[in-house]
């Protein structure tokens, strides 16, 4: 189990390993007793409490709120590890993990099907039946690797106050939420609503903040979460002690501008008393809170999991943070799917074009940095690492080819340095090295145990193709092929073709066929990577090029995958 939580008032990533204890709730009904019963044993053993609630938990705290459901839920209702301790890390600049390939994220409801969701949501509140309903849609890809990459990526690019990292066996939730569902601090609450939106743009950023500062759309419809969320705390706080220190104050996000607001008020409640009172957040329900999820159930067509629940963490001393699910992420481990939600409160003054546009800038957070880095993967046995020189060369004439280093020679003296450092004390297992370059000389080297592959190893044709002019084809960086949405989820690789219908390589590995009793592999020409294991083989006579066709693969005796930490790779095509 893997676990992040960032510290904003510290400034520090807290990192928690090994739970003594985990709680589920696959069941409503079980979500508040256990809820209880995270909260006693977290402040009667001097744990730390880390989980979630996801929005489908709603009618556990209160059976009016209707919700859409499945048996069983994909996500639990509720799950929660408690830790005795945790590791400070200051920043997560030193952290590597192995890359992530994503599709490219579509969204399950079309924009027609939205429109028209619009305008019965307008219908009812032309109705009366409500003021305010906060409409979302999710959006999916399917993905191949590490959801902890996603993570660190995203969270450097998107900084926030309320980020939290969650994976299991199953699943991996990564929140890069800038909204606070409620703080505890010493008996006062402290809430954080977030509505109002508009697109972040550098070169007109004072004017959109302005204009969101003033807008009458936007102020009345943060105005009514605001006073749902005074009615909500009223509940579980001291008489006359709920206040609004901050209205309509304007924040600036790496993708949008946001309107927030702040309300406070003194308790002596506990956790899982204030989360009964407040969940789910008046933000992203509506107002009316219970007339508005009836109206969502109705229009959304499935549920939204951790998307607009909470996740949070509470303190050894009852202190807590909790944050609104948003711009939060899920990885389903079993499905190789991520999903990812956004959504807006709809209004009578909403224009529907401007509430999709505004779905659309939400997701801005998915979209690929233009900054990437050159990276090498070595294979470590015995403390010996093979074909260093070949993985130094590729790696030099990458560096140079994309202007990240200036003195070869120093950088190559500082980096082997660095690797002798890290192998010296190495036992006999074996290891893979990742070395990762960026631009201005920054490198970074990271050594793991190396990990089974999957058996057998299945690969597919990719119906898209790259095209052979693409220079980042024939470089071994970040800036990486998406795995295509058409490959089935229970394939391990896929393959690629070029714009001629020739094929290349496989995401992971180069591709060697055996036709006729000879072994052979795709020119360089074709585009795709000059392999470190595929050049030692081929300046020992061991295989051929050839131009390969998809023809080729259905009377070749054998299909290899191979590539310099795992050699040859056996694998079945389907």
């Amino acid at each position: 189990m893997k676990v992040l939580v960032y510290d904003s008032k510290c400034k520090n990533w807290l990192q928690f390993k090994k739970p003594v204890e985990s709680f589920v709730a696959t069941k409503k009904k079980e979500v508040f007793s256990l809820l209880e019963k995270v909260e006693q044993k977290a402040t009667k053993k001097n744990l730390h409490a880390i989980g979630f609630l996801s929005y489908e938990a709603s009618p556990a705290f209160d059976s009016l709120f209707q919700v859409q459901d499945e048996d069983p839920p994909k996500i639990p209702y509720l799950f929660f590890a408690l830790f005795e301790s945790f590791e400070i890390i200051p920043n997560l600049k030193g952290i590597i993990a192995s890359e992530i390939e994503l599709s490219p994220f579509v969204p399950y409801t079309t924009k027609e099907e939205y429109l028209q969701n619009i305008q019965q949501i307008k219908n009812h509140l032309e109705n009366g039946d409500a003021y305010q309903v906060n409409y979302t849609i999710r959006f999916h890809a399917r993905y191949f690797g590490d959801p902890f990459s996603w993570f660190l990526s995203k969270s450097k690019e998107n900084p926030g106050e309320y980020l939290f990292y969650i994976e299991t066996e199953d699943f991996a939730i990564a929140s890069l939420s800038p909204e606070l569902f409620f703080e505890k601090t010493n008996g006062t609450l402290r809430s954080k609503p977030m509505k109002g939106t508009v697109l972040y743009r550098k070169e007109h950023e004072q004017e959109d903040k302005a204009f969101l500062a003033q807008d009458k759309k936007n102020q009345s419809e943060n105005l009514m979460i605001v006073d749902m969320i005074r009615n909500d705390m009223a509940k579980v706080a001291q008489t006359g002690s709920v206040e609004v220190p901050a209205l309509f104050q304007i924040e600036t996000y790496p993708t949008v501008i946001q309107m927030t607001s702040t309300v406070t008020a003194l308790s002596t409640k506990t956790n899982a008393e204030i989360l009964k009172a407040l969940f789910p957040c008046a933000s992203i329900t509506g107002a009316p809170k219970i007339r508005s999820m009836e109206i969502i159930k109705s229009l959304e067509d499935a549920p939204r999991g951790i998307y607009t629940g909470t996740i949070g963490h509470i303190k050894p001393n009852g202190d807590s943070l909790f944050n609104v699910a948003i711009r939060t992420a899920i990885f389903e481990k079993k499905n190789k799917l991520i999903e990812y939600g956004a959504g807006g409160g709809i209004v009578w003054p909403s224009v529907s074009s401007e509430e999709w546009n505004e779905c659309l800038i939400k997701t801005g957070v998915l979209g690929e940095s233009s900054d990437f880095y050159v990276f090498e993967s070595l294979l470590i046995e015995n403390g010996q690492v093979f074909f260093l020189e070949r993985h130094f060369d590729r790696l030099i004439r990458s560096c140079v080819f994309f202007g990240f280093i200036n003195n070869i020679s120093a950088f190559k003296a500082k980096v082997h340095q660095k690797i002798l450092s890290h192998i010296k004390n190495l036992d006999s297992k074996s290891y893979k090295m990742r070395i990762q370059v960026k631009k201005g000389n920054d490198f970074l080297i990271e050594l793991n145990p190396l990990e089974s592959l999957p058996s057998p190893y299945i690969l597919s044709l990719s119906p898209d193709r790259v095209d052979s002019s693409n220079p980042f084809l024939y470089h071994k960086t970040s800036n990486r092929k998406t795995i295509q949405n058409s490959i089935h989820e229970t394939c391990t690789d896929c393959i690629f073709m070029n714009q001629k219908g020739e094929l290349t390589e496989t995401t992971r590995a180069n591709l060697v066929l055996k036709i006729d009793g000879e072994y052979f592999t795709p020119p360089v020409s074709c585009g795709l990577l000059r392999g470190v294991f595929r050049e030692e083989l081929l300046s020992n006579k061991k295989i051929k090029e050839k131009i390969l066709y998809p023809s080729d693969l259905q009377k070749a005796e054998k299909i290899i995958a191979i590539n310099s930490v795992r050699g040859f790779i056996e694998c079945v095509y389907r």
